[in-house]
């Protein structure tokens, strides 16, 4: 999955990897309390070293009148640092 924003661009692939703006890494599917959030629509992923060297969480949701969309924060602060996209 490919998701953009003014931010950049976020790719998930299937392989384990990702690339968000050119920093490349692994990541993990999130257990279920890491990312019981009032986030629905997916599982969430987490980001290993990515942005600022730190783990970010990626949560996924569906908003009806935009379509898919994306909640990126990073995992320590939980809201503190955090951007949101759209596929």
């Amino acid at each position: 999955m490919e998701f953009g924003a003014t931010n950049g661009t976020l790719k998930i692939r299937p392989d384990g990897t990702y690339d968000w703006n050119g920093v490349k890494g692994k990541y993990r599917v999130a257990a279920e309390d890491e990312s019981a959030l009032s986030y629905r629509g997916g599982g969430a992923v987490v980001l290993l070293a990515a942005k600022t060297g730190y783990d970010w969480i990626v949560l996924k949701d569906r908003k009806p009148e935009s379509g898919d969309w994306i909640d990126v924060q990073e995992y320590k602060s939980r809201g503190t640092l955090q951007e949101h996209g759209t596929r």
